[in-house]
């Protein structure tokens, strides 16, 4: 396993918070791939681990609905970073692109509570001209599933705000990690 090296979100300071809290944002996932689907589904996913803060749950102790977007964005930047080799927000600006989300799917399986350590793991489901689309798994430690997700992201320039074509870096990488 290794430590997770991406940020919590894009944007210039994207790596800002886990600056100021030492390292405790990528100390708490941790990331590897090659790990065998539970469900024999994909070949080759990477897989990221996650544990639910207090902070990201309702009174009653189980996980507020919206963060799970939240921990989407979060597994498919620590696989971007892998595919790409370093910061994910950091290597996306230095290709000269921008990449909102066009689209996230999200369905909840199971209850996911405080403390507990969840595993997610993310494929290439798509590549387009313009866009790419990762498919996420997330399990607890039974291998209950407690989500699964899509989300897709375009590739804008940052002057025109426009769709550009996937630089040719990025497609690479997300070729080479194989398509689930």
């Amino acid at each position: 396993m290794r430590d997770a090296h991406s940020v919590a979100g894009f944007g210039p300071s994207a790596g800002a918070a886990e600056e100021r809290d030492g390292g405790y944002l990528a100390a708490r996932r941790n990331s590897r791939v090659g790990a065998p689907h539970p469900h024999g589904e994909r070949s080759m996913p990477f897989q990221t681990s996650r544990v639910i803060l207090f902070g990201d749950c309702d009174p009653g102790g189980v996980v507020y609905t919206p963060r799970i977007a939240h921990f989407v964005v979060e597994a498919c930047l620590d696989f971007l970073s892998h595919a790409l080799g370093g910061p994910a927000a950091r290597r996306l600006f230095a290709l000269g692109i921008l990449p909102p989300a066009r689209a996230l799917s999200i369905e909840f399986l199971h209850p996911m509570v405080w403390d507990e350590v969840i595993a997610i793991e993310v494929v290439v489901e798509r590549l387009g001209e313009h866009s790419f689309t990762l498919a996420v798994d997330a399990a607890n430690a039974e291998g209950t599933r407690t989500f699964r997700a899509t989300i897709t992201q375009v590739t804008i320039s940052p002057e025109t705000r426009r769709p550009v074509p996937l630089p040719l870096e990025l497609r690479t990488a997300l070729e080479s990690t194989g398509r689930g």
